[in-house]
């Protein structure tokens, strides 16, 4: 700029000695002018690049920052989600399985107690008192569930139409709660979760010895034929235990509905007695 400024002194020299005239003067000094704004304006420019490249810069660096936190948030919403469902799923989990245990009535009654809850399919049974049925779920919670009892095997021996409620004390024990149709009558005790026949005898031992099966029982053995020639073939034996073991049992036969008895294929039955696994056997009268 000083530079301008020297050379427009120099025109009004020239002026003032009439080299030139107003007319020239002016001219000159307007291009002088120009070409210095034209200079300043290119002196300018990279400035004004790295000004607005600077603001470009910040403004992706603060949307990216926001879609970061953004998708972070989502992201992390997602797995608090599925973390939620797999823990629901595995308290719901926890009630399923197999549940054995011994029901105490305040007259001094006794009896063993089986619960099956498969997923949409529950049942209670009553072994020593040969009864039992299916569970219609009335509702249920984190912790809890409620049944309607109906019993459909050994009508008669048990009372029909008891709601049961189950509470999850730990994932291997429960405790039972059984009101009767009127929710007067109470009974109260715990069930443990099972997987074998021997796990149910050992829990129902354990809680109840004399509760177990023992010898002088009576027993029932429904047997289905499933070979080539027998399949659906049907019998009934009915007898008395005369041993019982941890998983197997020996039943002196009373009576059968067939003659001979199959299953897969194989007569099962010599002589009269017969050894059957423990977990096929009803009592009974």
């Amino acid at each position: 700029m000083n530079g301008k400024v020297e050379q427009i002194k120099e025109l009004v020299k020239l002026k003032e000695s009439g080299a030139l005239s107003e007319c020239e003067f002016q001219k000159l000094k307007q291009e002088l002018l120009a070409s210095e704004t034209e200079q300043d304006l290119k002196a300018q420019m990279p400035n004004n690049t790295i000004r607005n490249l600077t603001v470009v810069t910040l403004a992706l660096l603060i949307i990216g920052v926001a879609y970061y936190f953004l998708i972070f948030d989502a992201s992390n919403k997602k797995q608090v989600n599925k973390n939620t469902i797999k823990e629901n799923a595995s308290v719901e989990f926890s009630f399923l399985g197999s549940w054995a245990g011994v029901g105490y009535q305040s007259s001094g009654s006794k009896w063993t107690i089986k619960v099956v809850l498969n997923e949409g399919d529950y049942r209670i049974d009553y072994p020593s008192l040969a009864c039992g049925g299916p569970l219609t779920l009335i509702s249920k919670s984190t912790n809890k569930m409620v049944f309607r009892e109906s019993i459909t095997r050994g009508v008669g021996k048990c009372t029909d139409g008891g709601k049961l409620i189950i509470s999850r004390i730990n994932d291997n024990e429960l405790k039972w709660v059984w009101f009767d149709s009127n929710d007067e009558d109470e009974v109260n005790s715990r069930v443990f979760r099972y997987e074998t026949q021997n796990e149910f005898d050992q829990i129902i031992n354990l809680m109840d010895p004399s509760l177990g099966l023992k010898a002088g029982d009576c027993a029932q053995v429904n047997f289905v034929g499933k070979g080539l020639f027998n399949s659906g073939e049907r019998n009934t034996v009915r007898g008395r235990l005369t041993y019982t073991g941890s998983s197997n049992a020996f039943m002196k036969i009373v009576s059968m509905s067939n003659g001979s008895l199959y299953y897969d294929g194989e007569t099962r039955y010599i002589g009269n007695e017969i050894e059957v696994p423990k977990s096929w056997i009803n009592t009974c009268d």
